[in-house]
């Protein structure tokens, strides 16, 4: 923000706007598309395993344990974050990452008193998840690179897709690599109480390195909101003055961009009173608050395969003249 500010001072106080003062502002404004159990239903994958090991350090610290300050400072510390990140409506996991922060805190606290069944257990869990996730990854590289073994690429419509992909020799070494550094830790890391910690963070980084350097075309292919907004842009009519959104999150906005140089306006104050003759929404036009009979559907889609997703461009039909509401 500093050098920021250096740079452009009315770029920087853009930035703090609508970064932060717009943010604040939306918390308090309900929308159809708010969801204020994301943070809830995410939790129990997204802070494995803090949040087991954080339960077991409040069990026993029950009782008095409870009124030390590293016990309490934790428990206000995750409770506060996550209230905030439920009413402000918006589920995004990079919110959700400030969570992982007490989690871990209050977790350290009871690490060295787990029961050595239960360190055990999860040690080879750990062993047993990475190892399984990079024999996949090798399974799909081989049916993406060279069609082996058959069954998967008959039944895998998005692997035949990418039959013929070109593949560089780094690839193969990189994975190699990180593959035999995978084996070689576990096969020299001596016993000591924090070990399944190491080995469970370890394999999480070797298996995401592993993913991207194997199959980052068909993660992209399948992630990817290239195809969407090249589709979407030919159903632009020309010329187009500006688009309103409603309920497009940063990310599909900086695909939109990036991909086709749409840039959108946000949907603000009375719906019925939008000057833009095109919108750009997900979800249902009835959740905008829009007239329907005012709309026309231009355009209808989504990602590969992603029914969570949907999204519309709807062009205004009416002959209403509708002005800002400063010049009412």
């Amino acid at each position: 923000p500093t050098l920021l500010y250096q740079a452009n001072d009315q770029i920087f106080f853009m930035w703090l706007y609508s970064e932060n003062a717009l943010r604040l502002k939306e918390i308090f404004t309900i929308s159809a598309n708010d969801d204020f159990l994301y943070y809830l239903k995410i939790i129990l994958w997204f802070s494995w395993p803090a949040w087991p090991l954080s339960l077991w350090a409040l069990w026993i610290a029950r009782g008095h344990g409870l009124y030390r300050r590293e016990v309490q400072l934790p428990i206000v510390a995750f409770c506060g974050i996550f209230i905030f990140l439920s009413i402000s409506g918006e589920g995004r996991e990079i919110h959700a990452l400030p969570l992982l922060l007490p989690m871990s805190l209050l977790a350290s606290n009871g690490f060295q008193r787990v029961p050595r069944g239960a360190i055990n257990a999860f040690y080879w869990f750990s062993i047993m998840i990475v190892t399984v996730f990079i024999i996949l990854c090798w399974i799909l590289f081989s049916a993406i690179q060279y069609q082996s073994p058959d069954w998967l690429v008959r039944n895998t419509p998005t692997i035949a897709i990418l039959q013929g992909a070109p593949s560089y020799p780094w690839q193969i070494f990189g994975g190699l690599m990180i593959s035999i550094l995978w084996i070689f830790l576990l096969l020299n890391l001596k016993r000591f109480p924090e070990r399944p910690a190491i080995v469970w963070t370890t394999g999480v980084t070797v298996g995401w390195i592993l993913a991207v350097m194997l199959l980052f075309p068909w993660i992209d292919y399948v992630k990817t909101y290239k195809y969407m907004v090249y589709d979407l842009k030919k159903s632009l009519p020309s010329p187009t003055k500006c688009i309103t959104r409603y309920g497009i999150g940063e990310p599909q906005r900086a695909m939109l961009d990036y991909f086709g140089g749409i840039t959108t306006s946000p949907m603000d104050g009375n719906p019925k009173s939008q000057t833009c003759e095109l919108v750009l929404i997900r979800g249902d036009l009835k959740g905008t608050g829009l007239p329907i009979d005012n709309w026309k559907q231009l355009w209808k889609g989504s990602r590969h395969n992603d029914n969570n997703e949907i999204y519309g461009l709807y062009k205004r039909v009416d002959e209403l003249v509708f002005l800002p509401k400063n010049s009412q």
